[in-house]
């Protein structure tokens, strides 16, 4: 980044285009609901179905009002139930979300900043299509409760505090490594992430999320690897 791109005045909220993941709905920015032309007609298929293995979720937009699988698009009433002048929209959504919880995981996670993603147009799905970040939905007290073939991504905690970020294939081969090495920490939490290059880009995104929310520090653990040369795999 240059010194002066820090100084550009940011464009407002309401003319980004976004999806927000919430514990019980999904709310669409208004620049995202113009974009789609979105209107109280609306309805939305989840077609396809979310998937775990790419964490991406669909929206199907159309105006047919007797598809009893499809989910009613309002006026966005936010998380605290008053509607907003902005144009924004939402889809309540509590059963699906509850059915998939590295969806709800997301829409219980941090800042709203962090649960909102930019969508896409897939014009071969014919949806647009929001890319969910691993949130470490799977949680375990102990390494050997943590199935011995998953490899993805994983957070170690000593009670409250996140003492390492990392990646394994598997996961419990590095969990094992951590022990002999005497690192101390409670609970594991983890999520299954197959695909090498996509392991190695959520890491380093949680990485700079870690250091965005804790004053540029990295966890305990990662700031020891990194002195002694060691790293994930």
């Amino acid at each position: 980044m240059s010194d002066t791109q820090g100084w550009r005045r940011q464009a407002p909220l309401r003319h980004k285009s976004f999806v927000t993941v919430r514990a019980e709905a999904f709310g669409f920015s208004a620049a995202f609901a113009d974009k789609a032309q979105l209107d109280k007609n609306h309805r939305v298929n989840f077609e396809p179905p979310p998937d775990i293995r790419d964490r991406r979720v669909c929206f199907r937009f159309h105006d047919r009002q007797d598809d009893e699988d499809s989910y009613a698009v309002t006026l966005d009433g936010g998380q605290i139930g008053k509607k907003q002048p902005s144009g924004g929209r939402a889809v309540g959504a509590t059963a699906l979300i509850a059915k998939y919880k590295w969806i709800k995981e997301v829409g219980l996670r941090g800042e709203p900043r962090y649960r909102r993603f930019e969508p896409k147009w897939d014009s071969i799905k014919r949806a647009w299509v929001i890319q969910l970040c691993p949130a470490f939905e799977e949680k375990a007290a102990d390494v050997k409760d943590v199935p011995s073939g998953v490899s993805g991504l994983y957070r170690l905690l000593d009670r409250d505090e996140v003492v390492y970020i990392g990646k394994g294939a598997p996961i419990r081969s590095r969990l094992r490594s951590h022990e002999s090495k005497g690192w101390v920490f409670n609970s594991i939490h983890y999520s299954p992430v197959e695909d090498e290059a996509m392991r190695t880009e959520w890491e380093s995104y949680w990485h700079k999320r870690h250091e965005a929310e804790n004053d540029d520090r990295l966890p305990r653990y990662n700031i020891v690897e990194a002195a002694s040369g060691a790293g994930s795999t």
